[in-house]
């Protein structure tokens, strides 16, 4: 079974994009960013974000934490 996430959390998107977590709490909630709440945590989509970036190779730029 493949256990890799398919999301980041607020703190990963914001190193990946080089801005703050606030920015991208608000970024998904207006729908700049492919992201979605659950339950009190918002997750942005890996592979949609990656895929907005042009990111090819996303092991390339995979957060530390």
């Amino acid at each position: 079974m493949n256990r890799e996430h398919k999301t980041y959390t607020a703190t990963q998107a914001a190193e990946l994009l080089g801005i703050s977590k606030d920015r991208v709490y608000d970024s998904v909630r207006c729908g700049e960013i492919p992201g979605f709440k659950f339950g009190s945590r918002i997750l942005v989509h890996k592979a949609k974000l990656d895929a907005m970036l042009g990111i090819t190779d996303p092991e390339e730029f995979r957060c530390r934490s």
